[in-house]
């Protein structure tokens, strides 16, 4: 079989392989709704009742905390909102004390007791910020540990949220398929929690034992090194994520240091070794990476495999899951080559293979291991990814028999297939390591030395040309990670297959695919088309003429939500096909950019996943039943599972004609996209912001809009400060700023320049703008530190300058508390007593001003400070007749500078102090 090279370097690895049980269909295929598809138990009753009630009860929570507007920083709110937040808290707990948990099932019974113990830690901080409201401390050193103790706290609410938001994806899911409503996880509780549920699994034993887990499921050497190198690191020197790096470089060096020695004498070495410990406590690492290199050398795409395993189940560790692993339902629909059956994933752990003509199953798999990607096979094979590896069913017949195709426990990494029409080529992708197959020749590729993982694969009808796109994210530790795809051409020569220089060609493209590829796919004669991600704002779609030679990109789309399924149809036109998770398709002419047609398919829990059929399109609803075939105008040619709405002609062109409306916006959107230059940019920004706003409010881009707008202000903001323009700067952040463009950066780095503006540009209007600004920026953001800082600038400013010295020394207190990293702010204190000192001295206050000098003693920053400040204290105190002080300010300006024993004046009135303050020594 094809996939049996592959097999042999895995198995070589000698790691676990869990076991895949097939349940195959009859003989002859009974009706579609006698073989219902297997699914997960669906919340009963008084389970759906509980969800629903426990679910009102967090909403109704969150929504009263974040009024308040806290988010991280409690120890900023006022008595009366931490007294309600804390009573809402209390109340929140008290009633999940009465809860009915104990017949409710595990899942729900775990979801409760992660959520009690969430709150419980969110509750910790808001009670200490209310102590601190109430006991009034003032020693600066003491409130900057206390509000330092609070963050910590806020910090450990987020130890509990991973696991809270897979246990609520997974009872969200059943509860949908039991007729409840979609659900979606509350990220934030609105008082001490990030918006994000990233973070760890919980304790640091618990995160310690995952880690341990994991690693030993990839095999034993890398168990030995999660417990010797990081484990024992962590509890000796505390987490921290710079411990793969020196790993990998170590590894590297090695491998350069022992290139050619043969693998024979490297195994006697292993041999002669000493164990996993050089001594008691001390972690045996060279030993380990010998088993590695050795490792690598019987497969490097096995080995490349193993160690992107083991370092997701490091950043697991480190508490980023979210930044790796795969969640969710499988999205992928696979078609038959000759168009005779399609498969796809309705639960984690079941696929359905249905005939095309007529929906009926064909058979039914359950996997042990949730179900990661589905792609046809050549020779009309259905090939199948798993947590536990690769997989196919011969599904022409009626009794298919999965194999088992791989050894390797996938945990993190996200597998990808795509096969050609030519049934001895296919392309595979295991995380950082796309690679393609020829019968029984195997030929591997890195993504340019890069550290992103692959994320979508794509071949041409004859499989001489293949795509790989990748996500962008760093997730080995070391290498520069890449956005975009690259397309690989083969000389199509059979006996050059797998043999260095093979590929003739490969090509790189990045922007506008600046996120992950989400979707990739290619037309028989190679044209390509990707959707992507969009940074935080949706998703694109490109269509390249000619992805190998000089490109001629068409960006069809620039969404508000991401395309999760893209599709090239050949013929004339060239057509693309595209889907969001939403339900939402669409279809375009991919020479022309013209919208074809726009219609929506029934979505669930999961949201949805698409395939082709021909010129037909398939979609299933993920989460609970619906299976449909859909015309590419959105007319329905059949259900087979669930109920829909059938769209009437009338229907669908009422909805292309509302979605044609858009189009000057959409043009604008792309022109925009596509634009080099500032100024380019900013005028079409300007003209999607004006005459278009209300067409760019309909798609959804408003945001997007505004933050390309500021984005491009904040650069030409940073450009005039970079060339001390700083009124400039401030005057052009101020004005789009009073004219509703409010974005954090964009304020604080308009107070950033407001605070470097001096001299005669520094107008008593103009600090008032300043402080207003600063207000305004405290009641906006009132978590941002850096907003905080400047702000904090500028009252010192106002203050000192008003002779409030006490009063501007407070505020750099709270700077101590707000930075502690540059606490104690020596050169601000400096500046606020030379100020003071210069105020007292033009106002004849000479003991003010000495008072001045000696206080700014501990913020002298070099001799050259210090020796002004003792030669000024020197004329003041000899002024007023101060002996002793002059003295004392004499010996210390010879202790900075020696040689002003050579200033003849200086010597004489020091020699006179010494003879006026030791009268009995004359």
């Amino acid at each position: 079989m094809l996939l049996r090279p592959f097999v042999a370097s895995l198995s070589a690895l000698a790691l676990t392989v869990p076991s895949l049980v097939a349940q195959t269909a009859t003989a002859t295929p009974a009706p579609a709704a006698a073989q219902t598809p297997a699914t997960p138990a669906k919340l009963s009753g008084p389970e759906l009742a509980y969800w629903k009630q426990l679910q009102t009860d967090v909403a109704e929570m969150r929504s009263a905390n974040l009024t308040a507007r806290i988010r991280t920083a409690p120890y900023e709110a006022t008595p009366q909102d931490l007294s309600a937040i804390a009573s809402r808290l209390e109340k929140f707990l008290d009633r999940r004390d009465k809860d009915p948990v104990a017949d409710l099932g595990p899942e729900l019974k775990e979801y409760r007791e992660r959520l009690v113990k969430l709150v419980e830690l969110a509750l910790a901080p808001v009670t200490a910020s209310a102590k601190f409201k109430s006991t009034m401390v003032t020693n600066g050193e003491e409130r900057m540990f206390t509000l330092m103790k609070i963050l910590k706290q806020v910090g450990e609410v987020n130890d509990f949220k991973p696991k809270l938001a897979l246990l609520h994806d997974a009872l969200n899911l059943r509860s949908v398929a039991a007729g409840g409503q979609v659900r979606f996880f509350f990220q934030t509780i609105g008082i001490g929690d990030e918006p994000v549920a990233a973070g760890s699994l919980g304790s640091f034993d618990e995160r310690d034992a995952q880690f341990l887990k994991d690693s030993a499921a990839i095999g034993q050497v890398f168990a030995d090194l999660a417990r010797g190198n990081f484990v024992e690191n962590r509890k000796k020197h505390g987490l921290t994520d710079g411990l793969m790096e020196p790993l990998i470089q170590t590894i590297e060096k090695f491998r350069t240091q022992f290139a050619d020695s043969p693998t024979d004498q490297l195994q006697e070495g292993l041999k002669t070794a000493k164990g996993v410990q050089e001594a008691p406590g001390e972690f045996n690492l060279k030993r380990h990476v010998l088993i590695l290199e050795l490792m690598r050398r019987v497969d490097d795409a096995a080995y490349a495999v193993a160690m992107q395993e083991f370092q997701g189940a490091f950043l697991r560790w480190l508490g980023k899951i979210d930044d790796i692993a795969p969640l969710g339902l499988c999205r992928d629909v696979a078609t038959a080559q000759d168009g005779s059956w399609f498969a796809h994933s309705p639960s984690e752990k079941t696929i359905v293979i249905r005939e095309a003509a007529s929906g009926k199953i064909r058979a039914t798999l359950e996997t042990d291991s949730p179900v990661r990607s589905l792609a046809a096979a050549p020779a009309n094979e259905l090939m199948f990814f798993t947590g536990s590896g690769l997989y196919f069913a011969d599904a022409t017949s009626d009794h298919p028999v999965p194999a088992l195709r791989s050894a390797l426990k996938s945990v993190f990494i996200e597998p990808r297939a795509a096969s050609s029409r030519t049934p001895s080529r296919y392309v595979f992708a295991l995380g950082i390591k796309p690679g393609v197959q020829r019968d029984d020749v195997q030929q591997t590729f890195s993504v340019q030395k890069a550290a992103s993982r692959v994320t979508s694969v794509a071949s041409s009808d004859d499989g001489l040309m293949v795509a790989y796109g990748y996500a962008g994210d760093n997730v080995t530790g070391s290498g520069e990670p890449q956005s975009g795809y690259s397309v690989l051409q083969f000389t199509g020569k059979d006996d050059e297959f797998g043999k260095q220089g093979a590929s003739t060609a490969s090509h790189q493209i990045r922007a506008p695919l600046v996120g992950a590829v989400l979707s990739l796919s290619m037309s028989g004669d190679g044209k390509a088309v990707a959707s992507a991600t969009y940074g935080i704002f949706g998703g694109s779609v490109a269509y390249d003429e000619n992805p190998t030679g000089e490109v001629k990109r068409n960006t069809l789309a620039l969404d508000s939500e991401a395309y999760h399924w893209v599709h090239l149809l050949g013929g004339k036109p060239v057509r693309v096909v595209a889907g969001t998770r939403s339900g939402n398709v669409r279809v375009w002419d991919a020479t022309s950019r013209e919208l074809l047609s726009a219609f929506t398919v029934p979505v669930g829990g999961g949201g949805a996943a698409y395939g082709m059929l021909g010129e037909e399109v398939i979609s299933v609803s993920l989460g609970q039943t619906g299976v449909h075939r859909w015309k590419l105008d959105g007319s329905l040619v059949a259900s087979y599972e669930g109920e829909t709405a059938r769209p009437d002609a009338a229907a669908l062109a009422a909805r292309l004609a509302a979605e044609r409306e858009y189009t000057p916006a959409r043009e604008t959107l792309l022109a925009a996209l596509n634009a080099e230059g500032d100024d380019a940019r900013l005028k079409l920004i300007e003209t999607l912001r004006g005459p278009l706003a209300k067409q760019v409010d309909g798609l959804g881009m408003r945001t997007m809009v505004d933050n390309w707008f500021a984005g491009i202000r904040i650069s030409q903001i940073r450009a005039l400060g970079k060339e001390k323009r700083a009124l400039e700067a401030f005057e052009l952040g101020y004005k789009e700023i009073s004219t509703g463009v409010v974005r954090p950066y964009l304020v604080y780095i308009t107070l950033f320049y407001a605070n470097r503006i001096s001299g005669k540009d520094a107008t008593p209007e103009l600090k008032k703008r300043r402080l207003d600004l600063g207000e305004r920026a405290i009641a906006l953001y009132p978590t941002e530190v850096s907003v905080h800082r400047e702000y904090r600038e500028a009252r010192v400013d106002h203050l000192q300058e008003q002779g409030k010295i006490k009063e501007a020394m407070k505020e750099v207190d709270e700077l101590d508390i707000i930075d502690p990293n540059d606490a104690p702010h020596g050169d601000r204190r400096w500046g606020i007593l030379m100020y003071a000192y210069d105020f007292a001295n033009k106002a004849g206050r000479d003991r003010e001003a000495m008072q001045a000098l000696m206080d700014a003693q501990p913020y002298a920053s070099d001799n050259k400070d210090s020796l002004m400040l003792a030669l000024n204290i020197f004329s003041i105190a000899y002024k007023l007749k101060d002996w002793q002080l002059s003295v004392n300010a004499a010996n210390m300006a010879l202790n900075v500078d020696p040689n002003q024993k050579n200033d003849a004046s200086f010597m004489a009135a020091a020699r006179y102090a010494y003879q006026m303050a030791n009268p009995q020594k004359k």
